[in-house]
């Protein structure tokens, strides 16, 4: 929840307006998932220029995994998913 706080007041994310021991119930993102051809033409496209290439992707984890194994901390913060229909893209603001 506090992460979610967070990217909210960062605008990055909707507000969350509770917690469930089943879920979350949080505000409505304004925008639609993008389509394969949506992500091949800009300006979602740029973005892939901001992706690290593979080595420099297993370098970071590595580092990360080296400083972060000793906390033995149980809190994640990742949907481990990339699937286009888990993005939510707004043409008018373009976020």
């Amino acid at each position: 929840m506090r992460n979610l706080t967070r990217l909210h007041a960062a605008g990055c994310c909707p507000p969350l307006y509770a917690r469930f021991n089943n879920g979350l119930c949080y505000g409505y993102a304004v925008g639609t998932c993008p389509s394969v051809d949506d992500i091949a033409t800009d300006p979602i496209y740029r973005y892939r220029r901001h992706v690290p290439n593979i080595e420099t992707l297993r370098t970071e984890v590595e580092v990360l995994e080296h400083h972060l194994v000793d906390l033995d901390s149980p809190v994640v913060f990742c949907h481990n998913d990339l699937v286009l229909n888990n993005i939510v893209y707004n043409k008018t603001e373009g976020t």
